[in-house]
């Protein structure tokens, strides 16, 4: 069945309800929403596939600007990373394009073909900017009714020489059209597109163009951080008496060696000529005055994107598949100098230096059995590869992981290229070809499919990697070993962890003195969940060791400090994520303390001089760059809310309040209180909230003092509602027993610590309506979800919303990706041990179901088959019970698009508060919620 992603369906229509992206091109309503235009057409239109997100433009006091990013995605992949969304037609109109990029290309074949025609004529007149866009309404309407839409929202900036006036429209694919003087689309439209009413609309004629562009790049670092198809790449265009010019700001951060300044890469392509000049920008990490955040920054040279140190003085940086270079000083220039191209997207590009004018390049490539990384193009195009996308052959499982199937001829591995440095010239350059190191295995890193630049580390003379061990089956075993291969290719990779004795090992970290790999291991081969333990192997003599097995967290990171003298490890601890700092005496750790304890700590970054950079956030605030000096101070280096004149004075709310109650076993249990902004507003006022109760993934996960993107539960506090977030037995922070007491009890014991959870919240906040309680949650929060629903007898709940839930387990096991997960947490397979398969699974309760129930799942979730999620709506609508089914085709396990976001968000929080409050106001999150 063809639908439009995100389309809901529901037993309760009601015409407010109805999103108008809804509606299904080529097919009669769907039952429970009103017949609009486009139904009960003969003919279907094509869907987005690979598609650009927001556009956004503003007039000025001399023109119009426009700005999009350069980011073109594929389903779920980041796939096309350069592509252009704004397009020069004629001389004084630009129009930038979301939507789908080969409608996009189709669109400016004919706009040329449009301004050829005009210019053949020579009669001296020029297209104005409303005269294109009269055009362009006409072609989209047209498409539109010939049901054969162009499927993009186009913004249009121009500029009439001969009226002096600026112009800016919109037009999209059902023909609509409007102008204004701000215009966004895409997720900019509900982000950004307030931002800019409240920078622009009053103050046009005497914006200044360096106001204008501030305000533009404000708003797209706003959709980077929220966006996740959105890219810190990106461009501008400016469109004024003078012609049309496209400029392409902010790019990557680099710090240099030595620690003391980072780059900034901005690009400023021209439409005219396809070239681009590219800006480099330092920014001192070194502050005069400790209490200032504000960092001067100092334009210096060009040509950076994806910006990385050669050394102090020399930045390398990607452009399409070529690596560039360029010195910090002598000049600038907008043509590439390549040290290399590569014939396929490299990943995780790594350098060391192996002597002063010498170093490596090590990054990851997708290749076939071959193993060579040059062929993948003649492979990719090969009738072979055609062949095997249109009828996949498996000889073995796994088919598929998370939401991509797997080609058994494929795999991710590492390669390694030489550069050298001229001394003259002081010109690096490649030094003999780019050689796999994994040549001749079947092992592939980073692991999939979340594997990133933690799974392998690279010295002057080593590659120490993770794989997943090839002898066992990845469906059942969550083995995987270390490996050590010589940076020069001169061996094959060998492996350095036991073979068997062990389950998953992982982030492998080389000292700096080459003396020792460090990485994490777990016993339990199968459990994902076990006890991570440091282990160190000695290069020298070639034995394993552990460390603190009695440390009773899970580390996640680990990094070593230049001189080897200190290892860093972030974990998650008690709700909270802070860094440790661990001493290093010769091959052994010894004494570990906290050097970053507050909220929730990531990518620690020692620097040469002692000093430790780290990003820390916490549930009011996004990530921010921390400097923790050598004496034990802390400098906060970037304040992102307080730098943004849109969101500096958003009301978060009271601050999160952390409480404990007592579960299951008279175990404590802990969670979160998040209160709306205008909570003590309604609280003097007499009134009282609803509570909406937030249930984690996992199961074993945990709710920390950090930012997320997705789940946030400051989100659902801004929407009118106090957000109690619970960590029951399961959850991870809190000690390895504490964890493993979900194993063979998710449908009794953690149901029980929930449900306690929830009890204890409404007897110690007594502002909270015990008639308006709420509960959601995805993943194992939504088999929980649907354990509620089926055990909701005393109707404490008035709503639930599953998302990826579980509905029934035993059909979960055979369909899932990863059988070891199920196989660990229900106590083996089911044809052995069928008893808890059966006794948790929620479809057993079926005939309990009596509240009203929002289903959402994502139609390439291979973690938990979408039939999970469509079974239990055929359930509650079978049973007539008040229920709706968001779908969206093209996602996973996580919602990623930020479309769907938006959208899951609308859906979600608008049926809470149907559910909790009929009279509540369809209340939406402060931009800030959503800001990273």
């Amino acid at each position: 069945m063809f639908a439009y992603p995100g389309q809901t369906w529901s037993s309760q229509p009601h015409v407010d309800q109805v999103s108008s992206t809804s509606s299904v091109w080529g097919l009669s309503a769907p039952a429970g929403r009103p017949k609009d235009a486009f139904d009960d057409a003969r003919q279907k239109t094509q869907q987005p596939i690979v598609t650009g997100t927001s556009v956004l433009g503003l007039q000025y006091n001399d023109g119009v600007m426009l700005a999009t990013d350069t980011l073109a995605s594929y389903g779920s992949l980041a796939r096309f990373m350069d592509i252009q969304r704004l397009e020069r037609v004629g001389e004084n109109v630009v129009i930038g394009a979301s939507g789908d990029m080969s409608d996009w290309q189709n669109l400016k074949h004919t706009l040329t073909k449009l301004i050829e025609q005009e210019e053949l004529e020579n009669d001296g007149h020029v297209l104005t900017p409303a005269q294109v866009y009269a055009y362009l309404s006409r072609t989209m309407y047209e498409k539109r009714s010939k049901l054969d839409p162009l499927w993009n929202a186009l913004v249009l900036g121009g500029y009439d020489t001969k009226s002096s006036e600026p112009f800016l429209g919109y037009v999209d694919l059902l023909g609509t059209t409007y102008q204004s003087t701000t215009i966004a689309t895409g997720f900019g439209l509900h982000l950004a597109q307030p931002m800019l009413r409240k920078a622009v609309e009053g103050r046009e004629t005497n914006l200044t163009e360096e106001e204008a562009r501030s305000i533009l790049e404000e708003c797209m670092r706003v959709l980077f951080y929220r966006d996740a198809r959105s890219l810190n790449r990106f461009q501008i265009a400016k469109i004024t008496k003078d012609g049309a010019h496209i400029s392409e700001p902010y790019s990557s951060l680099a710090v240099n060696p030595a620690g003391k300044e980072a780059v900034v890469g901005v690009a400023y392509p021209s439409s005219s000529s396809g070239e681009s000049d590219k800006v480099l920008y330092r920014v001192p990490l070194a502050r005069k005055d400790a209490q200032d955040d504000i960092h001067p920054v100092e334009k210096i040279l060009q040509g950076a994107d994806a910006a990385l140190f050669l050394d102090d003085e020399t930045l390398a940086y990607v452009d399409g598949q070529k690596v560039c270079q360029h010195p910090l000083t002598g000049g600038s220039t907008s043509s590439c100098d390549p040290i290399m191209s590569v014939p396929t997207a490299p990943e995780h590009i790594r350098f060391v230096r192996t002597s002063e004018d010498a170093g490596t390049m090590v990054f990851a490539a997708m290749v076939y059995d071959d193993g060579d990384l040059d062929k993948v193009p003649e492979h990719d195009a090969s009738e072979q590869a055609k062949s095997w996308e249109l009828g996949m052959v498996f000889d073995a499982t796994m088919v598929r992981h998370w939401d991509r199937w797997l080609n058994p001829h494929k795999r991710k591995q590492l390669f390694a290229v030489d550069i050298r440095k001229n001394s003259s010239t002081q010109q690096w350059s490649t030094h003999g070809p780019a050689r796999n190191l994994l040549h001749g295995t079947r092992l592939e890193t980073p692991v999939g499919p979340l594997g990133g630049p933690a799974d392998f580390s690279v010295s002057s003379h080593w590659v120490a990697f993770t794989a997943k061990d090839p002898d066992v089956p990845p469906a059942w075993h969550t083995r995987q070993q270390i490996y050590l291969v010589p940076l020069d290719g001169s061996a094959p990779p060998r492996r350095i962890t036991a073979r068997e004795g062990h389950g998953w090992v992982g982030v492998p970290v080389i000292s700096p003195r080459e003396d020792m790999v460090v990485f994490l291991q777990q016993d339990k081969d199968g459990f994902e969940s076990d006890l991570k333990v440091l282990q160190t192997y000695s290069l020298e003599n070639h034995t394993q060791s552990e460390f603190a097995r009695d440390w009773d967290v899970s580390p996640d990171t680990l990094t070593f400090s230049p001189d080897g003298k200190y290892l860093y490890a972030a974990v998650t601890e008690d709700e909270q994520r802070p860094v440790y700092q661990i001493e290093v005496h010769g091959t052994e750790l010894k004494h570990r303390q906290a050097v970053v304890s507050q909220s929730s700590a990531s990518s620690p970054i020692p620097l040469k001089d002692g000093q430790l950079v780290y990003f820390l956030s916490s549930l009011h605030s996004p990530n921010d760059v921390f400097l923790r000096t050598e004496n034990g101070t802390t400098r906060r280096l970037t304040n992102f809310l307080r730098w943004s004149d849109a969101h500096k004075d958003i009301d978060m709310g009271p601050e999160p309040e952390r409480f404990t109650w007592k579960g299951t076993d008279d175990v404590e249990m802990h969670g979160w209180i998040l209160k709306p902004p205008s909570y003590d507003e309604v609280v003097r006022e007499g009134g009282r909230w609803p509570l909406a109760v937030l249930v984690h993934g996992g199961p074993e996960g945990d709710w920390n003092d950090g930012w997320s993107v997705r789940w946030n539960p400051a989100t659902f506090a801004a929407a009118g509602f106090v957000v109690a977030t619970l960590d029951p037995s399961g959850s991870t922070g809190f000690g390895q027993a504490m964890t493993d007491r979900v194993l063979e009890h998710w449908g009794d014991r953690i149901l029980e610590d929930v449900k306690k959870g929830v009890h204890h919240v409404l007897q110690t906040q007594e502002h909270i309506d015990p008639d308006r309680v709420v509960a959601a949650g995805a993943s194992f929060g939504g088999y929980m979800i649907n354990m509620l629903q089926g055990h909701n007898e005393d109707k404490l709940f008035k709503a639930l919303v599953t998302h990826d839930g579980i509905f029934n387990a035993l059909s979960m096991y055979y369909s899932t990706e990863e059988t070891y997960f199920a196989e660990s947490e229900f106590g083996g397979v089911p044809w052995e041990h069928p008893e808890l398969y059966e006794k948790f699974s929620p479809h057993r309760f079926v005939s309990r179901w009596n509240t009203p129930h929002l289903i959402v799942h994502g139609g390439k979730d291979y973690r938990l088959s979408p039939a999970e999620g469509i079974s239990a709506f055929h359930a509650l609508q079978r049973r007539h019970i008040p229920s709706r089914l968001l779908f969206f085709p093209e996602e996973g396990h996580w919602v990623i698009d930020p479309r769907n976001s938006l959208k899951w968000h609308e859906v979600v929080l608008a049926w809470l508060q149907q559910w909790s409050s009929p009279d509540a106001a369809a209340a939406s999150a402060p931009a800030a919620l959503v800001f990273q």
